[in-house]
């Protein structure tokens, strides 16, 4: 029998910040700069490529569920 507690809070994952990291692509010609472009409800966010990010939970979910960073 599982029991509540009156005091717990939903856990408010929007505006949590996840640490993560894009390697860079080994394909492209020109290797500094490198971005990946997430656009989100018609928001643009540019993520730098080969150093550790914090982003916002919404733009992770969406690299984690596009199957490209299945290291995520």
């Amino acid at each position: 029998m599982a029991t509540k507690t009156p005091d717990a809070k939903p856990i408010d994952r929007v505006n949590e910040k996840i640490r993560i990291y894009l390697p860079l692509l080994e394909d492209e010609n020109q290797k500094v700069d490198q971005v990946e472009t997430v656009i989100l409800n018609g928001n643009t966010t540019l993520i730098k490529r080969g150093e550790y990010v914090e982003v916002p939970f919404p733009i992770f979910e969406v690299l984690y569920h596009s199957g490209r960073y299945p290291n995520l």
